[in-house]
């Protein structure tokens, strides 16, 4: 009788349970990153109407044929050593080619220094100077 019930076992295989539905996770923001990407337009507004700014180039060397006027270049790998360099009374934007390394230098920002207003250019510099920002050019 054994023998059978373990042949049968080999045959019949159990049903397996039923599946449950998947609910999505819930999104749930981190308090700490509002505010770390910042659109162009809106940057734009609040440096017009008189906020002091201080923009940060995160890109590499060679990357940087097209810039903001006045940016400081530091790399975002140089930001936690770095950061000191920047004036902290003002906001600190970070900038990249496409606002992935920037985000890093803005969230490196404020771990460092508490300052919640660092923040980094939503698209990156493409998206700024598409909105009218002002770019030079290396000669």
């Amino acid at each position: 009788m054994g023998r059978i019930r373990s042949l049968l076992k080999r045959i019949i295989k159990p049903e397996p349970p039923p599946s449950r539905p998947r609910t999505p996770p819930v999104f749930v923001p981190d308090p700490a990153a509002e505010g770390l990407e910042t659109r162009p337009e809106e940057l734009l507004k609040r440096i017009a109407a008189g906020e002091a700014v201080v923009f940060v180039d995160v890109r590499a060397g060679n990357e940087r044929e097209v810039f903001i006027p006045d940016s400081v270049h530091m790399r975002v790998g140089e930001v936690s050593s770095r950061y000191d360099e920047l004036d902290e009374t003002k906001t600190v934007i970070f900038y990249c080619a496409s606002g992935g390394q920037s985000i890093n230098g803005a969230e490196i920002m404020r771990e460092r220094t508490g300052n919640m207003a660092a923040t980094s250019i939503l698209g990156g510099l493409p998206a700024w100077e598409d909105a009218g920002g002002a770019v030079a050019r290396e000669d």
